[in-house]
């Protein structure tokens, strides 16, 4: 009789603990997201004081062609073919 594999005796515990289970994933994903306390996404781009990713921005700015640091969509339409 072969032996079951790591996902059956996974599956085996989550249905015979399953509010165990539920209320481990939640501390595990709470622990996860604890680092992101704090945290700010800004490129510093708008407004506001001076950031490095401000000033890196505006370097990039400078250095490269238009286009390049802030791209732009181009819409495409054939005649015959699908979008």
């Amino acid at each position: 009789m072969p032996r079951d594999g790591a996902t059956a005796r996974f599956t085996d515990l989550v249905s015979r603990r399953p509010v165990v289970m539920v209320l481990t994933s939640l501390a595990l994903l709470t622990a996860l997201a604890g680092g992101l306390a704090g945290i700010r996404m800004d490129y510093g781009l708008g407004g506001g004081p001076r950031t490095t990713s401000r000033t890196t921005a505006a370097e990039i700015s400078r250095a490269l062609p238009a286009g390049v640091a802030d791209p732009t969509s181009v819409h495409v339409e054939t005649k015959g073919a699908g979008p």
